[in-house]
């Protein structure tokens, strides 16, 4: 719960743009982003040690699920993940507030079914005959490859989907990617003092 205190704790000026505040270009949410994949690292090489040695299901849906809650359940807390907390941007409404649930699923919607279409993927392949033997990482390419790829055309069209929602930061005059537009999210950085 954010105790009803708003997110920013400066003083708002004329434009509305929280003063010591300004809305993160695609390049600083670049940055941060390749943070949040260092931070997903251990949980990404036990889900790939998992596919080759361990296969287990209950290991494979608990990584998915810290990947797949990461992004939101930091920003509804913090209104940051540890990727944005590093290059001091935060995430909030339109109107500057702190998110809501509702706020937060929009937002990560596309991020969500990405992760939904990869843990279906995954489930299909540790379902089906033969997954057992594939013991390296080109064993599991090639048994991957002669499944049903249905799946994995989706995961692929959402993941596309949410490149052109991020390139929409380079288009947008508040620097707003599709998924902020339909959220009615910003994602601000706050100013250094020496800016």
């Amino acid at each position: 719960m954010h105790d009803g205190k708003q997110i920013l704790d400066d003083q708002y000026i004329e434009s509305g743009t929280p003063n010591n505040y300004e809305h993160a270009g695609f390049g600083i949410r670049v940055g941060a982003s390749l943070i949040d994949a260092l931070v997903m690292i251990p949980f990404i090489v036990l889900s790939m040690y998992n596919l080759i040695s361990i296969k287990s299901i209950g290991l494979l849906i608990g990584a998915a699920m810290v990947s797949a809650l990461y992004k939101p359940f930091m920003e509804y807390r913090w209104g940051a993940t540890l990727g944005k907390m590093a290059t001091s941007l935060k995430v909030m409404t339109t109107q500057y507030q702190p998110l809501t649930v509702v706020h937060t699923i929009k937002r990560s919607l596309p991020f969500l079914l990405s992760q939904f279409f990869s843990l279906l993927v995954m489930l299909q392949d540790f379902t089906t005959e033969g997954f057992d033997e594939a013991r390296t990482f080109l064993d599991y390419s090639m048994f991957s490859a002669s499944q049903d790829q249905t799946m994995n055309n989706a995961s692929t069209t959402v993941s596309i989907l949410i490149l052109i929602s991020c390139l929409w930061i380079l288009a947008n005059p508040l620097k707003q990617a599709l998924h902020d537009l339909f959220a009615e999210t910003y994602c601000l950085r706050k100013q250094s003092k020496h800016s």
